[in-house]
């Protein structure tokens, strides 16, 4: 039987779920800017109770001093780094990339890279710039889907501690998840949360597709590097097959990672509609 493609949903640019600097903000993948008259939309209209932000902490900072820098340069209007605290909202911080991905990640680059690395990590301690080597470097090399494969792989504590902030405190939901641009990270978080909630992978995959396609109308992120190394097509079902060689499964991906049955059994109830 011919499979029907899916159709992208409607942009309704005057939806009540729409924020301006967001271009993906809808159920999944989101920026981290938004206007400061914009926390009570996120709060009461919205409903958000939780917000997971995936960032490392130099790209906090970063976020945090450049949208401060902005409202000194723009007295009229304000703004604020959607981590910025709101009244009732619980925030979650979990970098995605932890020690041990770091460190694989690391054994792959050149000795000139490594020597790039020290320099402006440990002297100069330009963090970003030493990000940059890194992530270009491995790109080059795997992909985009080779990249977010190790972090499955090597970053397992992570994803399962990101996987336990979705479910505490209590009632935490509707949740609202971030990284930098609410892509990678965020998208191969949400692709586990997906499978573990046993989604057809043509909609996961539709869905991870339709943030490719939001984002990169983004004029600040639609260089010829990230083109050249994005996402490629058949990412979730080649995170799927993947899944299941290695580990037999979603179940026993988590399980090998020390997150328990009763735990995906509440993860699941947590988050089902």
């Amino acid at each position: 039987m011919e499979k029907i493609p899916l159709e992208p949903p409607i942009q309704r640019p005057e939806s009540r779920h729409h924020l301006p600097n967001i271009p993906d903000f809808r159920d999944v993948g989101v920026t981290v800017n938004a206007w400061a008259n914009r926390k009570k939309f996120l709060k009461d209209e919205l409903g958000i109770r939780t917000i997971l932000d995936l960032r490392r902490g130099s790209e906090r900072s970063k976020a945090e001093a450049e949208a401060q820098a902005l409202a000194q340069s723009q007295s009229s209007r304000e703004t604020f780094d959607i981590s910025s605290k709101i009244t009732g909202i619980h925030y979650k911080k979990v970098n995605l990339i932890g020690r041990q991905t770091k460190k694989y990640l690391l054994q792959h680059i050149s000795w000139t890279n490594w020597l790039r690395f020290s320099i402006l990590y440990y002297i100069l301690q330009d963090h970003m710039a030493t990000k940059r080597i890194i992530t270009r470097k491995l790109w080059e090399n795997n992909g985009l889907n080779g990249f977010l494969i190790n972090i499955l792989d090597h970053g397992k504590p992570q994803v399962i501690k990101a996987l336990r902030a979705l479910t505490e405190p209590a009632k935490g939901t509707p949740i609202l998840i971030h990284c930098a641009h609410g892509k990678d990270r965020t998208g191969l978080l949400i692709t586990i949360i997906l499978l573990v909630m046993n989604i057809p992978l043509d909609a996961i995959s539709h869905d991870y597709c339709y943030s490719e396609q939001r984002l990169y109308e983004q004029h600040e992120i639609n260089d010829k590097y990230t083109e050249d190394s994005g996402l490629k097509q058949g990412f979730v079902e080649e995170l799927d097959t993947y899944i299941r060689r290695v580990y037999g499964g979603i179940d026993g991906y988590l399980s090998s990672g020390g997150f328990t049955a009763a735990e995906i059994r509440h993860l699941r109830n947590c988050l089902a509609a």
